[in-house]
């Protein structure tokens, strides 16, 4: 889940800047995960993406997480 959300932030922060600011997060849920722990990491990156999510429903022109 982490890689496919990096992947693509990767391709949709080029048209859509404002997403940059879940990146900080993302990065959040990525140590975590590398410390074992699990079910915060999965907290970080189910609000990720909720917040993507958002921001797709507002941007229609956005891929698919």
């Amino acid at each position: 889940m982490l890689r496919r959300i990096h992947l693509w932030l990767q391709r949709a922060v080029l048209d859509v800047p404002q997403l940059a600011e879940v990146v900080p997060t993302l990065r959040q849920a990525a140590r975590l995960y590398g410390e074992g722990q699990y079910e915060e990491c999965l907290s970080q990156v189910m609000a990720v993406g909720r917040k993507l999510e958002e921001s797709r429903a507002a941007q229609p022109t956005l891929p698919p997480l």
